[in-house]
């Protein structure tokens, strides 16, 4: 997530000079952490996966607990994030082949305050982004209006996600964790990970497997006798549909900002992100360097940083 949110995005072009996040690799206290290039963040990142899946067995026993396959599937999360389509492809595969259990959302009380329980069927492993007093409670943070009006009125995750507020605005209920507070789901879940697969093949020319994933999740997802496959051959129109159903599927799971940051770096995906709150427009624009935050003033003093852009 710091990667994310104060290192650079991955280019293969930039990554071996960009600024990443400072790396420890020790616990004395008072060696330094400079702030390592984009590529030495990846790499350790990777070096650490890498390291931890041969010390982990396939599935725990809870799944609060870390496994191979919730490793596997975290491998798959970074690649994506890394625009890596085949090593993306090939470790959502391998998790899959651990574990690739789908909820069918048609035997769920959809209309239940919360819809999911914890631990439920697709969770591989439960994590969460906690935020006292967060502005993404249901009180608080609006689903977009655009967003909640891609759903097919017979497609299961508007009841199962979606709730309407006193003034008509629309609140996200459809919670992983099984919980109503704001701590959203941030885990590792087979969902995500047909996804990630389905992606990468599309991007991988083999079309027939990317709809087979597709269809394997909206199946589970449809209104019973309303779910019809996706057959297209066209690879350019599957793909959007992939990416659709990922921003309608992946909601509140704080992925989101990394296909945005990825995207932005597409000459086909790249696009201005526009917002508008109370009157007022926002913009989010191609090669802003806002993508990258600030890092805080304090850690800065700290660890003599580097500011970015």
């Amino acid at each position: 997530a710091l990667a994310q949110h104060f290192g650079g995005i991955y280019e293969n072009g930039t990554a071996k000079a960009d600024l990443g996040i400072p790396i420890r690799v020790n616990s004395d206290i008072n060696s330094p952490s400079p702030r390592a290039t984009v590529e030495a963040t990846y790499d350790q990142i990777i070096a650490d996966l890498m390291q931890a899946k041969g010390l982990l067995p396939a599935m725990p026993d809870l799944k609060s607990r870390p496994s191979k396959a919730a490793v596997m599937g975290l491998l798959a999360r970074v690649y994506l994030s890394m625009a890596q389509y085949g090593e993306a492809g090939r470790y959502a595969d391998s998790c899959l082949q651990l574990y690739s259990k789908l909820l069918n959302y048609n035997l769920l009380n959809t209309g239940a305050t919360v819809p999911f329980s914890q631990f439920n069927d697709e969770v591989i492993f439960d994590a969460r982004a906690i935020s006292t007093n967060s502005p993404l409670t249901r009180a608080k943070g609006k689903i977009d209006s655009v967003l909640y009006k891609s759903f097919d009125i017979r497609d299961k995750r508007r009841a199962a996600f979606f709730i309407r507020n006193n003034d008509n605005t629309i609140a996200f209920k459809g919670n992983y964790s099984g919980v109503t507070t704001a701590a959203f789901f941030t885990g590792i879940a087979t969902d995500e990970m047909y996804l990630i697969r389905s992606e990468a093949r599309v991007r991988g020319d083999n079309i027939s497997g990317a709809r087979e994933d597709l269809n394997k999740l909206l199946e589970n997802r449809m209104e019973t006798g309303y779910f019809h496959p996706v057959v297209t051959t066209d690879s350019k129109e599957l793909l959007e549909l992939v990416l659709q159903e990922r921003r309608k599927e992946l909601v509140s799971r704080c992925l989101r900002w990394i296909d945005l940051r990825r995207f932005s770096k597409d000459p086909l995906l790249a696009k201005t992100i526009t917002r508008q709150v109370d009157g007022q427009l926002y913009e989010l624009k191609v090669g802003s360097s806002r993508y990258v935050f600030q890092i805080i003033r304090e850690a800065m003093l700290l660890g003599n940083y580097q500011q970015n852009p």
